[in-house]
């Protein structure tokens, strides 16, 4: 089944393989399974919450105080944009302070990732390697943590972005994908900064493929910056007018900065700093380091040669690699 659709003043005929549209059962289906491993590692049977430690207390803290009245980068110290915390306030503020809320929040949130994973992933693979692929990041990644904090939030955004790019049928769409980098950057200030870039350096290497009208590309780079910077300025907007772009600028720019460059030199971005003697129980992570390290370029590689001839095919897995090689400098903050 075919279909023309317009973007930024160009037509383009895109091929939609009915295959890869999953029932609604299916979905409801696999989410509930999804939510049914989340709650028995979040919950003690029937309906006891464990408590959650991480990095997490360091936004729901806010998020209560915040029910208080109190203002963020005014009354209380903060180095992440106000995202978060607001998240955090305004599930306390629905729900009540129970011990459960946060449980709650984060069962959700994970199942929410798992969808865009595994859609994200049936859009370039089969249905058994996109559950592969999921079952993996709910497994060994998601619930290894179990942390409710910016970063998942602002990774949520990105890949609802990629979801849209994919699926977009009109210039509307791209604004819109610009709009979800500028909330990713709600959450994490440099996570939507990268991607944007990412996105950007997608649309000149797809613009060198297809050798196209440059207009278009131009068109649809401007149309994520807006995107991006409307969003950006209204999600900010209350703190600029009481605060001013100065304080924004030092408790999201400067002492982000200067904190956290502070620990990842020191660190290199692991749980623990790094020493011969602790090589053994590291070796994992840096195991992980070294597989992104052939993967993105190998992805991106792919995606290169195996374009030529093909459509606009190449493009599916060639912008989340993109945007994953863009990402672990932002995964810093």
């Amino acid at each position: 089944m075919t279909r023309g659709s317009t973007i930024a003043g160009s037509t383009e005929v895109h091929v939609e393989d009915t295959s890869t549209r999953e029932t609604g059962s299916f979905v409801l289906l696999l989410l509930s399974g999804v939510a049914a491993y989340l709650y028995v590692s979040l919950f003690f049977l029937p309906s006891t919450p464990f408590l959650l430690g991480g990095d997490q207390v360091f936004f729901w803290l806010p998020g209560m105080r915040m029910l208080d009245h109190a203002r963020i980068y005014q009354d209380f110290f903060q180095f992440t944009p106000p995202g978060t915390d607001f998240v955090y306030f305004v599930l306390f503020r629905l729900l009540g302070t129970h011990l459960w809320d946060t449980n709650v929040f984060v069962l959700l949130l994970g199942v929410t990732l798992c969808w865009m994973c595994f859609s994200i992933a049936r859009e370039m693979m089969s249905r058994a390697a996109a559950l592969m692929a999921m079952a993996l990041f709910l497994v060994l990644i998601y619930c290894k943590l179990l942390n409710g904090t910016h970063h998942w939030l602002s990774v949520l955004c990105v890949m609802a972005a990629v979801k849209l790019w994919i699926r977009r049928s009109m210039a509307v769409a791209t604004l819109a994908v610009g709009a979800l980098l500028g909330l990713a950057s709600f959450f994490t200030q440099t996570r939507g900064v990268a991607a944007l870039a990412a996105f950007i350096l997608f649309l000149v290497w797809r613009q060198f493929r297809i050798k196209g009208r440059w207009r278009e590309t131009l068109v649809n780079t401007g149309l994520l910056v807006l995107g991006f910077a409307g969003a950006w300025l209204i999600l900010h907007a209350y703190f600029i007018a009481t605060l001013g772009w100065k304080q924004i600028w030092y408790f999201e720019v400067t002492c982000a900065k200067s904190i956290v460059g502070a620990v990842s030199r020191q660190t290199l971005g692991l749980p623990e700093g790094l020493a011969s003697r602790k090589l053994p129980k590291l070796l994992p992570y840096l195991s992980v380091y070294l597989l992104l390290a052939i993967i993105y370029p190998v992805s991106l590689w792919r995606s290169w040669r195996g374009g030529k001839g093909s459509g606009t095919a190449w493009e599916k897995p060639a912008l989340p690699a993109m945007d994953s090689f863009c990402w672990p400098r932002s995964r810093s903050v």
